[in-house]
Parts: structure tokens; sequence; C-alpha cells
């Protein structure tokens, strides 16, 4: 079984906030284990257009109604959805630093989203 089709079956639990999806899918995508059309094929079962981060602070998720950034999806996730998800803060910290190690993230948004008290 692939990865994308674990996602889709964790997907169709219905255990999950969207936002906590797309963060998965991210993770996934960042650690290698999806290929980039597989996590806008994700993403879009969860209604948002992903888009490959080419700088810090791009936008990377959209719908008609809102965009974020990396930095304002986890903000997001850790204001609405954090406290009544699965998530572990390692797994959160896992995530931050993997993306300002790929370049996603300045060293100051790194050091910001720890910090927020997972």
């Amino acid at each position: 079984m692939t990865c994308k089709a674990m996602i889709e079956i964790l997907f169709s639990t219905g255990l999950f906030s969207t936002s906590y999806k797309l963060l998965m899918v991210i993770n996934c995508w960042i650690s290698g284990m999806i290929t980039l059309s597989d996590a806008q094929a994700l993403c879009a079962e969860c209604g948002y257009t992903f888009t490959k981060p080419t700088t810090t602070g791009a936008v990377i998720l959209s719908n008609r109604d809102a965009t974020y950034t990396l930095v304002s999806m986890l903000t997001y996730y850790h204001d609405n959805d954090y406290t009544k998800s699965a998530a572990m803060s390692a797994e959160i910290y896992s995530l931050i630093d993997t993306l300002q190690k790929a370049g996603y993230l300045l060293t100051d948004e790194q050091t910001s989203l720890k910090g927020l008290g997972w």
C-alpha cells in the first residue's frame, strides 16, 4: 500500500480536522513519502489547492475562502485544532524543523512557531 493510499484511508475516517489533514499531507510531501502530484491531489480532496513553496512566506494552500502560508497554516492549526487532535508536540516540532531545514521557513519563523506552546 502506498503512503498516498494510507492517507486516503485516514482521511475517510472522519477523525481529523481539515487543517490536520493538510499538515499531514505537507509532512509526508516534505519527507519524500509522497510526490508533489500526490500532495496536490490529497489537498484537493480537502478543498484546497497546494502550491509548492518557492520562497519563505509564499502562499501554499488556497481555496475560495482562504489562503495560507506555512506559518499561517501551522498557526491556524495551533489556534483552532491542535488541542482537539491526536498530534503530539514532537510530531509538530519535527515538521517545523524539517520545513526550516528544507528552506521553507526562516530561523525566526521556526523559533516563533516552536514557541507557540505545543
